[in-house]
């Protein structure tokens, strides 16, 4: 919801205006939040399949989980979901509109981009993306395995594992494209386009899932 409300909602308005309408602050910090929550999205989701997985690995051991200890894992991740943004106060950059790309974006530093960006996509987004990935599958394996309303609860991490990697696919090419991403190239600017919209299905299908599994999950 707060990735809907203060990335999506505002990428789509520049979008359909061809103009940034929300002011520089806004701009300024729709950067930063956007880094901020697509990070702690998918470590939760890291965190939630790993939980589910293990809980079926381990069925007595999970029985000694508390609450404090969701807690505690969840407060560590947002924290460490501040880490992509910490680089950006360590070598200032200014923040603009990119009328190209339909959204408010930081200004390159070569020198520093250079080995910074595979950093951070390696640890923040490949590596918890193949978890995500290979959980999803050990998951799908045990499904057939459990009963009742752990295979219910299976199942919801399953839809939602998909749900999430099917709408981060195209962010994935652009990725990968990296500086060969031309905005003058159709299939590059159609895998944007549909990198920038496709966090929608990821948002809208969540709360739908979470709806129909809510007493089973």
């Amino acid at each position: 919801l707060a990735m809907a409300v203060t990335v999506i909602l505002p990428a789509s308005g520049a979008a359909m205006y061809q103009k940034w309408l929300y002011g520089d602050i806004l701009c300024i910090v729709t950067n930063y939040v956007e880094s901020f929550l697509a990070t702690a999205s998918i470590l939760l989701l890291c965190a939630l399949n790993i939980t589910k997985l293990t809980s079926l690995l381990f069925p007595f051991r999970a029985r000694t989980r508390t609450m404090r200890t969701g807690y505690m894992i969840a407060g560590a991740i947002w924290v460490l979901s501040l880490l992509p943004i910490i680089p950006d106060f360590i070598f200032p950059r200014d923040i603009s509109f990119k009328s190209e790309v339909f959204r408010c974006d930081a200004a390159e530093m070569k020198n520093v981009d250079k080995w910074l960006d595979p950093i951070k996509s390696t640890l923040l987004v490949f590596v918890p993306l193949g978890v995500i990935s290979i959980s999803a599958l050990w998951l799908i394996y045990f499904v057939h395995k459990v009963r009742g309303l752990q295979k219910q609860s299976v199942v919801t991490s399953i839809l939602i594992s998909l749900v999430f990697i099917t709408s981060f696919v195209p962010f994935g090419i652009i990725l990968v494209l990296g500086d060969n991403f031309d905005v003058e190239n159709p299939f590059h600017m159609g895998c944007y386009k549909v990198a920038l919209f496709a966090p929608f299905l990821n948002f809208m299908a969540n709360p739908l899932i979470y709806l129909v599994f809510y007493n089973k999950f």
